[in-house]
């Protein structure tokens, strides 16, 4: 077995430390699939006098949106943000019996809450508006049909 020389042994030794001390490094500080936080949703910057608020009965993806959510049984006292990627925030509350009672919305993430409804039996009833977005509701609006039409 022919010798090795001393040069040939000591520069395979080096690299081999290297290689070692390189992969536990990497071990170390490379982002686990645990430690990587998702992005949180993108949610665009709407002026509140730009927020469009119906006048007539027409419904709104946000309205659509609810009116699929209350097919859902409610199995919990409180929803916090049923739709966390929609550029509005809508919160849901059971007070008592087995169905909603009512939500809150706001339509432009801005933390003030711009309409509040109100149901009963887990039917639509009354819609209240801050046309000012600032959770003072001066426009009301009653469910009839399948529409919402302004209070007399």
């Amino acid at each position: 077995m022919p010798a090795i020389k001393f040069t040939t042994f000591r520069n395979t030794v080096i690299a081999g430390a290297v290689a070692l001390i390189g992969g536990i490094g990497w071990l170390l500080f490379s982002p686990s699939d645990a430690q990587v936080k998702p992005a949180a949703p993108t949610v665009a910057k709407v002026d509140a006098g730009s927020v469009a608020v119906p006048t007539s009965g027409d419904l709104r993806p946000v309205d659509r949106d609810i009116l699929t959510y209350l097919t859902q049984s409610a199995s919990s006292n409180k929803v916090k943000d049923a739709f966390p990627n929609q550029t509005y925030k809508v919160s849901f509350y059971r007070d008592s019996g087995n169905t909603w009672n009512r939500l809150k919305i706001d339509l432009n993430r801005n933390g003030k809450w711009d309409e509040k409804w109100t149901l009963e039996n887990g039917s639509l009833k009354k819609r209240q508006v801050s046309s000012q977005d600032n959770e003072q509701y001066d426009q009301q609006y009653r469910w009839r049909g399948a529409r919402w039409e302004i209070k007399k």
